[in-house]
């Protein structure tokens, strides 16, 4: 019946996101490639969702349309994670750069969080004199 082939559809869909989270555009384009493969053939032996459409040529449109939006779309989420996956690289990249500065500049760092208006110091990379002198100026001016 065409409402069951209707979920046929989507069958490969969990596949193809998969294939987006954990192999990035290339495991995309090796699996759209299979699925069209695959969808292309069926319907030209009269198999599959896409049958049930009046005519041939709507047959094969309508799984046009199917291909280029799945395909499109999972190109973009592979992109889209390519890219996160970059930003954490150079935000680590960078968070270690800064620590190895403040190490060899023996000094600490302080966050000020203004809708509390509580002051943190981070003294892991100070040295045990400028800690000490820091917290008793720290102190005395809060009083």
């Amino acid at each position: 019946s065409p409402d069951e082939a209707a979920v046929y559809v989507y069958a490969p869909l969990p596949l193809l996101v998969w294939a987006a989270l954990r192999t990035g555009a290339a495991g995309v384009s090796a699996s759209v490639a299979v699925l069209a493969l695959t969808a292309i053939t069926g319907t030209l032996s009269r198999l599959g969702p896409f049958v049930l459409m009046p005519s041939a040529a709507i047959s094969i449109l309508s799984l046009q349309i199917f291909l280029i939006v799945a395909a499109a779309t999972l190109m973009l989420m592979a992109a889209a994670l390519a890219e996160l996956h970059q930003a954490r690289i150079a935000a680590l990249r960078s968070k270690a750069q800064l620590s190895l500065a403040l190490n060899a500049a023996r000094l600490g760092t302080w966050e000020w969080r203004m809708h509390s208006g509580r002051i943190t110091w981070n003294f892991a990379h100070a040295s045990p004199t400028d800690r000490n002198t820091t917290k008793r100026e720290m102190q005395a001016r809060r009083k």
